[in-house]
């Protein structure tokens, strides 16, 4: 993915397609400020518009299939939780039973019923503790998993979409979702997963055994429960905005990162480090007031119910003290009122996580969404073997509307021969290339493989027969044989040290602290650039191509590094189809074919000799470069 992603962004082109789909994509967002319930202004009247929470989980419930693998444990949890739920909800009868049985009699009670009494406690606790364990573990345990299955799927999916997707976005924000996003969607719905399941069981029995015990408890406790409603509808509007602002602020901040590191050659030449301290200053002080916001909105709905329970406590007391309630009756119902408190704090938060699962879940599917733009046609066969060559016919390409880069492109490249494509930058050479490769397909015309159009081939076996060295050679962070055998995962050691050596590498690599099997860096940074181009090259001798793409493959490299990149890419070449673009003609002189492309078009097509006889601008490129006439 980064190899493409980096290959395409060398075109200005495909720069600007970049930023234009990266709008586009921040743009079809969901709606912030779209809340899922509270009160609304049509036509002119107030009304009231209510997505409960059970609605918002529908609209998650693409994600619910990731559940299935693991429904047992569910099963557990959600059992446990509701059993933990009931425990709870009748422990104020409990309470209230064990201090009429103790103390209001008017007996005193046997040392039997007080030791079963003294011994049931803990008992209860425990008991209720087993059960709050299980549901919490078991839901746990399916979730970890659940977001495993999600974060691979995603990454696969990320992975197979078109270059034109990798291009309009950044790789930090990639990561971000990924990583970041998943998270967050199974943080939340485990939270609500754990609480939608105890916490309602506990009310609704809290309730009912508040409403055996004193009918107008029950009353307060429902007033209670629906003036609760109201910090919840309020706060759960606003964290659903500052959620998707939050996960905004996290991919800028990744964002800096990824762009400083990479880039940190250029950072210290330029003496840039006070301008990146900058941009991470800015971005990690607007994630951090986002991530407060969020906090404060978060915390501050417990206290306005703390607020609320002790404004029904004081009416528990003064109605107690008024209608002279038996002890044992008062402290079942003050312990009601305490078991229901947490409960219905937590319910609270249950709407905010319900929101937050939502932006993380709208984001997901956004992705999931999208599809690859070049995929198999339903009647494309694979391509066994490339015998007689390749034809572009009045081929166009345009990354953008009305804006075409390539105009009536007529090619015949035929098999076994070098095809050069030179001329000046943003000729339309890298698109060339991008399309023989199908990272792209043209906007207009065909390109004929065999004299099948290259749609009807599958593209996996397409790639199959071709292999692609460029100028910026991207390399894993593994050993050595491993990105050398990632053209042939099956070769042998003995097939990735022949690569190597006809690549002019294994001198250099039997140098290296642990030979073939040295850890390279990020990128194969500790590598110099001729080294990880030899590297490259072995990689393509290995994957033994019937086709070659070579683009600038030696332009960045000192000229000790050419020669020996040169001869690697020679004994390469011999007897491929190889098409190879270059801005030293020396390296091109003596192609079957040279391509002169200016502005998008071919302006001239032959050997070397005859372009410096009858092209003026060939003759100055040559000219430029001091090459004999």
């Amino acid at each position: 993915m980064r190899f493409h992603h980096a290959f395409a962004l060398r075109t200005d082109r495909a720069t600007s397609i970049g930023r234009s789909v990266s709008q586009t994509t921040k743009s079809s967002l969901p709606a912030a400020s779209a809340p899922s319930s509270g009160l609304r202004w049509v036509g002119g009247t107030a009304t009231w518009q209510s997505n409960s929470i059970f609605k918002d989980l529908v609209r998650l419930r693409r994600f619910a299939r990731y559940l299935k693998p693991y429904w047992f444990r569910m099963v557990m949890g959600v059992l446990t939780g509701v059993a933990y739920g009931a425990a709870c909800g009748f422990f104020p009868k409990a309470v209230q039973w064990v201090f009429h049985r103790l103390f209001e009699t008017g007996d005193r009670p046997s040392f039997v019923l007080v030791l079963l009494t003294a011994f049931g406690i803990p008992i209860y606790f425990a008991g209720r503790g087993v059960l709050g364990y299980l549901n919490t573990y078991c839901l746990m345990w399916v979730g970890s998993r659940a977001l495993r299955d999600v974060r691979i799927e995603m990454f696969t999916h990320l992975q197979r979409l078109s270059l034109d997707f990798h291009v309009a976005r950044r790789v930090p924000d990639l990561i971000q979702t990924v990583q970041g996003i998943t998270a967050m969607l199974q943080y939340s719905l485990f939270t609500v997963a754990e609480d939608l399941v105890k916490q309602p069981v506990t009310i609704v029995s809290g309730v009912l055994v508040l409403a055996y015990i004193n009918p107008w408890f029950c009353i307060a406790a429902a007033v209670m429960g629906a003036v609760c409603l109201i910090p919840i509808t309020y706060f759960g509007r606003k964290t659903r905005r500052t959620s998707q602002g939050e996960q905004t602020s996290a991919g800028d901040l990744l964002g800096v990162l990824h762009e400083t590191f990479s880039n940190i050659r250029v950072v210290k030449a330029y003496l840039l480090e006070k301008v990146q301290d900058e941009k991470f200053r800015a971005a990690a002080n607007l994630y951090m007031s986002r991530g407060i916001r969020l906090t404060q909105q978060r915390e501050m709905q417990g206290p306005l119910i703390e607020l609320i329970a002790s404004l029904g406590i004081m009416g528990a007391l003064l109605y107690v003290y008024f209608r002279e309630v038996k002890f044992s009756e008062f402290v079942a119902i003050l312990t009601g009122f305490y078991m229901l408190y947490e409960p219905l704090k937590k319910l609270g938060r249950i709407h905010l996580q319900v929101q937050q699962a939502l932006v993380a879940g709208e984001l997901l599917s956004q992705f999931l969404d999208t599809q690859p733009t070049v995929v198999d046609r339903p009647n494309a066969k694979p391509l066994l073997a490339f015998q007689q060559g390749i034809r572009l016919e009045n081929v166009g390409m345009e990354y953008l509307p009305r804006q075409p880069v390539l105009h009536d492109i007529n090619l015949t490249i035929p098999a076994g021969t070098v095809c050069a494509l030179v001329g000046p930058s943003g000729g339309g050479k890298t698109t060339v290339i991008n399309l023989l490769m199908r990272f792209y397909d043209p906007s207009c015309g065909r390109i004929l493989v065999d004299g099948r159009d290259l749609r009807d081939i599958q593209i996996a076996s397409w790639r199959q027969l071709t292999a692609l060295v460029t100028q910026e050679t991207l390399l894993f962070a593994d050993t050595v044989a491993n990105n050398i055998a990632h053209g042939r995962l099956t070769a042998s050691r003995e097939e990735i040290i022949a690569a190597a050596t006809r690549a002019h590498a294994h001198e250099f690599i039997m140098k290296l602290p642990q030979g073939y099997d040295t850890q390279l860096s990020d990128r194969g940074q500790n590598l110099s650039g001729g080294q990880r181009q030899r590297i490259a090259i072995a990689r393509a001798i290995l994957r033994n191509p019937a086709i070659l793409m070579l683009d600038e493959a030696t332009n960045a490299l000192d000229a000790e590094s050419e020669i020996l990149v040169q001869e690697a890419l020679n004994d390469l070449m011999r007897g491929r189809t190889t098409i190879v673009i270059a801005h030293r003609l020396s390296t091109i002189k003596h192609a079957d074919q040279i391509v002169l492309m200016e502005k998008g078009r071919v302006a001239a097509i032959g050997r070397h000799e005859e372009l410096v006889a009858k092209n003026d601008l060939y003759r100055r490129l040559s000219e430029l470069q001091f090459l004999p006439i």
